[in-house]
């Protein structure tokens, strides 16, 4: 799915957004990353910080199923 996206979002968007979209993939995908690892930093002082950060882990991971199910297959769709 995640090799999917780029091709996806360069196949919906307007063609002026083609490049901008594409791009911002990596750049999101860096940005999460950055994300979770500093929740994980702030989480480990903490006891119970494994489940903060498990439960934060699962959120993008909901709405992200969430915004699959509602997306159209093709543009042609």
């Amino acid at each position: 799915m995640l090799q999917a996206t780029p091709v996806y979002l360069s196949e919906m968007a307007p063609p002026k957004w083609r490049g901008a979209l594409s791009n911002s993939f990596g750049f999101f995908i860096s940005l999460g990353i950055v994300a979770a690892n500093c929740v994980n930093y702030g989480a480990t002082r903490l006891s119970w910080g494994w489940r903060l950060s498990r439960g934060l882990a699962g959120l993008p991971a909901i709405i992200m199923t969430l915004g699959a199910l509602l997306i159209s297959d093709t543009p042609a769709a």
